[in-house]
């Protein structure tokens, strides 16, 4: 501590000697507030949190088809099943309108898929998918039929539309069932796909 005897001059030193530190205490606290600010800025939990999806894989999501297929009624290994399908044949061979056709070939087609579903889950996947083959040859033939009827103008209001859903429903199904198989069935399943996929172009031009 200084004392008053001396000269003023080294009073006045005396005085900026008590003076400086307590300045720079002060500089020094400011300066830890500001680190500690921006440390807080910066935490950790900041930089865990993970980025936001971008909008390419959000499309990537697909968004489930609600379209709801009918009741499949007897299964291709079911005794009676045979006959059920020469019924069928006989409703296709007197079923001379062009629109009457198409819509029982779309509702075949839909019954076997509604098949499929049930099959797959019983673990009767060969069955399944030869269903599945035969499902999409009645949808692609009802497209043509349609395709047909476009031409023609006579095609009805929302026809289109509708078997054009349900193809939709139809691959939506068939990528599951494709996911969950492997060799010889998978390769099944994409060739039907490509059926699916011929109907759901020609339905795409009877829309336009």
């Amino acid at each position: 501590m200084y004392t008053t005897q001396r000269s003023g001059n080294l009073q006045v030193a005396g005085h900026i000697g008590v003076i400086i530190p307590i300045r720079m205490k002060r500089l020094l606290f400011l300066c830890s507030l500001v680190l500690l600010g921006l440390w807080i800025g910066a935490s950790p939990t900041a930089a865990l949190t993970p980025p936001l999806p971008s909008d390419a894989s959000l499309s990537a999501v697909r968004t489930p088809i609600e379209y709801e297929l009918p009741y499949p009624g007897l299964l291709p290994d079911h005794p009676l099943y045979p006959l059920k399908k020469v019924r069928d044949r006989i409703l296709l061979l007197f079923t001379r309108t062009p629109d009457r056709k198409s819509q029982l070939l779309h509702l075949l087609s839909d019954k076997k898929m509604a098949m499929v579903q049930v099959l797959w889950d019983n673990n009767k996947k060969e069955l399944a998918v030869a269903t599945a083959a035969e499902a999409e040859m009645n949808l692609l033939s009802a497209a043509v039929e349609v395709q047909g009827l476009k031409q023609r103008n006579i095609l009805s209001v929302g026809v289109a539309e509708n078997m054009d859903l349900a193809a939709r429903k139809h691959e939506e199904m068939l990528l599951t069932l494709m996911a969950e198989s492997s060799g010889e069935q998978q390769t099944l399943i994409q060739q039907t796909i490509a059926v699916t996929h011929q109907a759901m172009q020609l339905i795409s031009f009877a829309k336009n």
